[in-house]
């Protein structure tokens, strides 16, 4: 209540003494708040070290948040040396408790060749598994939404067959998701993101689309329903 200011004025102080006693005590949601508190430097001196200490604790309870939290301390090399491939290994235990977040970064780690063989089909395989979801950082745009990523191939043809309607389609759920700003500073310098939003891919698609075409993708847009795909394993003789 105290940091979301809630029925109190907003005190990121206060609500870091009282999430550290409920971190103190192995609570791993508390845990995770706290390493975002000193992550942010919200009630507390900026530490990102810290930060990956206590989300560690998190994650290691199985927090899938937490998990994705400390994935990202790896990949971007916050608090601890930058190491893609650690980062993967926890990305992949927050994504096989269906983190849409978690799918979405494995797909970038496949399509830019980091700590992995680049792998475009690869990458499609995870976009695909997070974009059929709602996803659950949409106001985290140092890194496209899945949906958009998933658009992107369509449209080049990489990983996949070139489809212009599926990739409008795509586009047109990424904006209304949200992927409506240009990416920060970190993602272009790291992955080479796309300095292009959403609404301005879909508007470049459309200019290259007969209206029969346009039309499908609208309706394909608009029956659209989340549908986690399932990928069944061979189970160990």
């Amino acid at each position: 209540m105290y940091i979301k200011g809630r029925g109190v004025p907003q005190d990121y102080a206060s609500g870091m003494r009282w999430m550290r006693i409920a971190a103190d005590k192995g609570l791993a949601d508390a845990q995770n708040e706290v390493g975002i508190l000193y992550q942010r430097g919200w009630g507390v001196e900026r530490n990102e070290a810290e930060a990956t200490k206590w989300f560690r604790l998190a994650a290691d309870q199985g927090l899938a948040i937490a998990q994705n939290n400390l994935a990202d301390t790896y990949f971007l090399g916050l608090g601890v040396p930058q190491d893609f491939g650690e980062a993967l290994r926890w990305y992949h235990l927050a994504a096989d408790q269906s983190s849409s977040y978690a799918e979405n970064v494995i797909g970038i780690a496949y399509e830019h060749g980091l700590s992995v063989a680049q792998d475009y089909a690869e990458a499609f395989r995870w976009y695909r598994r997070a974009a059929n979801k709602i996803y659950e950082r949409p106001g985290n745009t140092w890194i496209h939404s899945p949906q958009y990523n998933i658009a992107a191939m369509y449209a080049s043809g990489r990983g996949t067959a070139q489809d212009y309607v599926l990739a409008l389609m795509w586009f047109s759920l990424a904006a209304a998701f949200g992927d409506t700003k240009p990416p920060g500073p970190l993602g272009i310098k790291l992955v080479d993101t796309s300095k292009y939003t959403a609404l301005e891919q879909r508007d470049r698609l459309i200019a290259l689309m007969t209206s029969a075409q346009i039309k499908e993708a609208e309706r394909l847009a608009r029956e659209w329903r989340p549908h986690p795909i399932v990928t069944i394993e061979p189970g160990a003789k």
